[in-house]
């Protein structure tokens, strides 16, 4: 499981500024608690899978947009 404050730490430690704020007890309509996807069915179908880790394919994917 891959929480979006992993992803957000990822990304902030390639971007290296601005500022992280987690735990905000604020509540929006429409915020969830949880979600995730998996891979389990496309790997169980095709045999596919994925050569590059989340950090790496951020660290590949942040300086092409910027």
């Amino acid at each position: 499981e891959i929480t979006l404050e992993d992803i957000s730490r990822a990304v902030y430690s390639i971007v290296g500024k601005g500022q992280l704020a987690f735990g905000s007890e604020e509540r929006h309509r429409g915020d969830f608690d949880r979600s995730w996807g998996s891979n389990k069915k496309l790997v169980l179908l095709t045999g596919w899978k994925p050569k590059t880790s989340l950090e790496e394919g951020l660290r590949l994917t942040i300086p092409t947009i910027g």
